[in-house]
């Protein structure tokens, strides 16, 4: 992901993972959190993300069509 270009900066942390994956800066970048499930649905498009939390506040980002 981190290579194209409509791609949003980025934190995703999985609810009781010590290990957040990073895409782009992550001083600049939104964390979204839920659990993997969740995460996963929503990065496919298969979920509008309704059981995820951003932090700060605000609106997720837009992940990228896959296909």
């Amino acid at each position: 992901m981190a290579g194209r270009s409509d791609v949003p900066e980025l934190v995703l942390r999985c609810d009781g993972r010590q290990h957040d994956l990073v895409v782009g800066d992550r001083t600049a970048a939104p964390t979204v959190t839920g659990v993997a499930l969740d995460l996963a649905a929503w990065l496919i498009g298969r979920s509008p993300g309704a059981a995820l939390t951003v932090s700060p506040d605000g609106p997720l980002p837009t992940p990228p069509e896959w296909i």
